[in-house]
């Protein structure tokens, strides 16, 4: 069997990355934040907690 591509999702700047289907990591280019969670909702809500790593939009 094939190697599975990881699913990646931007979420506030950040990269949520489903590793499998039991945890989900968020990531800052090649590091790590926070630990595993059990839900892509929860990653979400963490990444959403921090500051945003996205450019200011123009007006």
């Amino acid at each position: 069997m094939a190697n599975e591509v990881p699913k990646v999702n931007i979420v506030n700047g950040f990269h949520v990355i489903e590793e499998s289907s039991t945890f989900f990591k968020v990531y800052t280019y090649d590091l790590q934040i926070g630990g595993n969670f059990t839900s892509f909702k929860d990653a979400a809500d963490y990444a959403n907690s921090l500051s945003s790593r996205l450019p200011p939009r123009a007006r």
